[in-house]
Parts: C-alpha cells; sequence; structure tokens
C-alpha cells in the first residue's frame, strides 16, 4: 500500500469519523456517514461503503449524533444582525439538509427560516414554517416567538370571525405565554373595533393594560383605544383619566398631542 493510498484512506477515515453524523441503530450499530430522510420516510445514511436505509423505528434517535452545518454560525450571526436577506437562503439550506429528522439542528433551522420569511417581501410564507416547528418540536425553546409570530401573522391577514376564534383559543389555552396572551388580546380588541363593537373593544384593550403592562409595545396604542373608546360610550370621567395617562407617560408623542386636544374639548363642554 502506498503512501499516497495510505494518506487519502485516512482522510475518508477522518471524515467519516470526526466530521460525520453517526446514525445509531436499536441493534447497536453505528453507522458513520451522512444522514437524511428519502422520500418514502426511511432513515437514509451516506457511508463509505454505500447507502443503507432504515425504518424510523430501527434507529436510537437519542444516540445518534449529527455534525454542525458548515453554515450554521454565519446564518445565526446574520440572523442577529437582521440581515434576514442574507440569512434567508442558509436556513434554507439547513432546513433541506435536515428536513424530517428529530436533530436540534432541523428545530434551529424551521425558526431561523420562518424569521427570515416573516420580515421579507412574502410573511405570510413563514406561518406554515412556525406550524411546522410548533408541531414537531412542541418543547421548543423557540415556542413563544413562533406563538408570537403567528398571532401577528394572523393578524396582518383578514379579519374576520376565523382571526377572531383563533386568538380566543390561544386565550384559552393555559400554555400560551403572557406575551402571546397580551398580542392576541391586541389583536382581539382591533377586531372589535374595527367591527365597530365599542364595549368588546374597550374590554380587550382594559386587559391589556391591566394584565400585561410589562408588555411595553402594546401600552400607548391601548391607552389611546381605552381614552377614545371610554369617550365614545359617553364615560367622560373615565376617557379623561386615560387621556392625562398619555399625557403623562408619551409626552411628545402625536397620542399625547390628540389626549391634549380631546381633554380641551371636554373642559369646554363642562363649562358650557
Amino acid at each position: 500500500m502506498t503512501f499516497l493510498r495510505c494518506a487519502c484512506m485516512l482522510v475518508v477515515c477522518t471524515a467519516l469519523t470526526g466530521a460525520a453524523d453517526l446514525l445509531v441503530l436499536k441493534s447497536k450499530q453505528r453507522l458513520p456517514g451522512t444522514i437524511t430522510v428519502t422520500a418514502d420516510g426511511k432513515v437514509s445514511v451516506e457511508t463509505a461503503k454505500g447507502t443503507l436505509s432504515y425504518a424510523t423505528g430501527a434507529v436510537d434517535f437519542a444516540q445518534t449524533t449529527f455534525t454542525d452545518p458548515p453554515d450554521a454560525q454565519r446564518a445565526f450571526a446574520l440572523l442577529k444582525t437582521k440581515d434576514y436577506a442574507a440569512a434567508l437562503p442558509l436556513f434554507q439550506k439547513m432546513e433541506q439538509r435536515f428536513s424530517g429528522l428529530p436533530t436540534v439542528w432541523y428545530e434551529r433551522a424551521l425558526f431561523g427560516l420562518g424569521l427570515c420569511l416573516v420580515n421579507s417581501a412574502t410573511p405570510q410564507q413563514a406561518a406554515p414554517i412556525f406550524e411546522k416547528l410548533l408541531q414537531l418540536f412542541p418543547q421548543t425553546r423557540y415556542k413563544s416567538e413562533a406563538n408570537t409570530q403567528l398571532v401577528e401573522l394572523q393578524m396582518s391577514g383578514t379579519p374576520g370571525p376565523q382571526l377572531a376564534q383563533s386568538l380566543r383559543a390561544l386565550l384559552a389555552d393555559p400554555a400560551s405565554p403572557d406575551r402571546v396572551r397580551a398580542r392576541a388580546l391586541q389583536g382581539l380588541a382591533k377586531y372589535y373595533d374595527d367591527q365597530n363593537k365599542p364595549r368588546e373593544a374597550l374590554e380587550a384593550y382594559t386587559a391589556v393594560l391591566v394584565l400585561h403592562g410589562d408588555q411595553d409595545e402594546l401600552q400607548q396604542r391601548a391607552q389611546r383605544r381605552c381614552a377614545d373608546l371610554f369617550l365614545q360610550l359617553g364615560r367622560t370621567n373615565e376617557a379623561a383619566f386615560y387621556y392625562q395617562q398619555l399625557i403623562d407617560l408619551y409626552p411628545k408623542t402625536d397620542d399625547a398631542q390628540h389626549a391634549h386636544t380631546q381633554l380641551n374639548h371636554l373642559t369646554a363642554r363642562k363649562g358650557d
């Protein structure tokens, strides 16, 4: 055996043992190579001796390991800097590579792909990706963010009874995190607003303020709508209270200017 041939075999062995996936069967057989899922749902491993396929029931996934995808670090760095356009093809490649495999890399690929799509020109394409993530990985570390993104996508879609039903289902689910509940309440409030149901809208907006005061990005809108809806319903004392809240909490904003105008009108009305 020549030195060159020995060197080539050493490179192949290193690739298969040090930089390869490791498929472990329940029979304890260990097969280094590249693991994928075939079209008929079997687990396939491309080894130095050829490609072998096994039923999923024969695989010990708890012991099976996968190599880190080469572009993973760059993909998540781009995600962190919100360069979604550049990250998108990397996550698409990662999702294709690990599709159907119960590995953390498939979980991460679905989340990254969903975030890239939701920030693209076609955000609705992210919905089935986030839904697949939650279906395949129900305890995923990304559960709260995925649910929040789905609520936002639902709210940006066509308003109607189906949207309201979905939002109520999230509120009824005891497993829904606070951030998701807050978003769902805000969405339900907007739905009632659009349906010209001021009492129902007011109840939902008030719940956002009372139950989810830590969700800062939702508070200003809820304060403004509470004030306007109280005024619409003729409850001027409550309206004045919330208008003053807007002025105190969000000075130098358009909402504060609106609140000043409405308070002046209320004061003039009392003077009459």
